[in-house]
């Protein structure tokens, strides 16, 4: 990621991740929410995304252009 942000071009970095990111009891569902709004990058996916009502998919984004 430290490669990536410092790029002037648009990134999208999406994929089933496999992480749980709407629990906020799982120590690598937070960790892994933190880790791109480190790097000033937003993940946008909001709705579960899973059939047990969770959310694997992302699509995360440079917060600006």
């Amino acid at each position: 990621m430290e490669r990536l942000v410092v790029q002037s071009c648009p990134i999208v970095i999406c994929g089933d991740f496999d992480i749980h990111v709407d629990r906020s009891d799982d120590t690598y569902a937070v960790r892994s929410g933190q880790l791109p709004q480190s790097f000033g990058l937003v993940q946008h996916v909001k709705e579960p995304t899973h059939a047990a009502g969770h959310t694997l998919d992302l699509v995360i984004t440079k917060e600006r252009y």
